[in-house]
């Protein structure tokens, strides 16, 4: 018998829940839970409920997404998170990403975008909203950077596997763009990943954002 994905939706607003709820309804593997509409609420529905899946606004009362998170990794509860927000300030998402948010989603594009991230998550992925990715790029490009020798390190392909990863191509469709293995993909990522001392794709992201990767094409 399939186990379904077990979510809680943390938001202030009934809308917001709702819409999520519906999105979510048409997948056959995916149950919500239970809903919370404050900070506190979360922390205790999360340790009665036990479920996979939280789905966190970033701004709520009594305690913020980002206050909520902290104090999920302080009690080590295993829970994979995805932040829910209007939010797309480059400093505000990089915190979260650093407290260990598996996931980060838009509000304005929560449609299929929440249900890819609901499955890149249980799936131990991370996963960044498309259009944020966008946003972070238009956002940190006005900003000038420094050239970073640690890019100069990366082979040709190893660039071009860093620069699609942080375009929000899954292994697969890298695979399919380059002309080779999705396994060569993989290798690759993790060589990639080792040289710029990152642990997963969001902050490969984050990083060659920063570093702004297309300067190395």
């Amino acid at each position: 018998m399939k186990t379904d994905i077990k979510i809680i939706v943390a938001d202030d607003f009934d809308l917001i829940r709702e819409g999520v709820k519906r999105i979510i309804d048409y997948e056959d593997d995916i149950e919500v839970v239970g809903e919370a509409v404050d900070g506190e609420q979360v922390l205790i529905l999360v340790e009665k409920l036990k479920p996979d899946v939280l789905l966190l606004d970033m701004n709520m009362p009594k305690k913020s997404g980002l206050q909520v998170l902290k104090a999920l990794k302080e009690k080590d509860i295993q829970i994979k998170t995805i932040i829910l927000t209007v939010e797309n300030d480059y400093n505000i998402i990089k915190e979260a990403i650093n407290i260990g948010a598996d996931g980060y989603v838009l509000k304005e594009s929560v449609g299929k975008e929440v249900v890819k991230a609901i499955y890149a998550v249980v799936n131990d992925d991370k996963y960044i909203d498309q259009s944020l990715i966008s946003l972070l790029f238009n956002d940190i490009n006005q900003k000038p950077q420094k050239k970073e020798e640690v890019l100069d390190e990366l082979s040709t392909r190893e660039v071009e596997i860093l620069f699609y990863i942080s375009k929000g191509l899954s292994n697969k469709e890298i695979s399919d763009k380059l002309y080779i293995s999705e396994k060569t993909v993989k290798n690759y990522a993790t060589k990639v990943f080792r040289k710029i001392n990152v642990t997963d794709r969001v902050k490969a992201t984050i990083f060659a954002i920063e570093h702004h990767i297309e300067r190395y094409l």
